[in-house]
């Protein structure tokens, strides 16, 4: 759902119908198809507006990095100058070191 643009949204809708379920997948902080429209707003706020009543999960726990590279991560994305979601992430795993940048 993070690439998706405007009308590949739409088109979804149509497809779901007044009536159907609909379940979608995606993290906005993955998202690579700006360049194509693609919109990672759809995963939020645009849901949100379409789907009053639906649910959105957020998966906080990572189980492939630690903390370290995580918080590197997420100091890097404060930059993107996309409107954030609320997803702070937990590592599982442990430090094997320090990062530098």
């Amino acid at each position: 759902m993070h690439d998706t643009n405007t009308p590949q949204y739409e088109l979804v809708r149509l497809l779901k119908g007044p009536q159907g379920n609909l379940f979608t997948v995606g993290d906005p902080d993955q998202a690579i198809y700006g360049w194509r429209g693609a919109n990672p707003v759809n995963m939020e706020h645009v849901f949100q507006d379409h789907y009053p009543d639906g649910q959105l999960l957020y998966l906080t726990t990572n189980y492939r990095s630690g903390a370290n590279i995580i918080r590197t991560a997420e100091a890097v994305l404060a930059h993107n100058g996309l409107p954030k979601l609320h997803k702070p992430l937990v590592a599982k795993k442990p430090d094997p070191g320090h990062v530098e940048h």
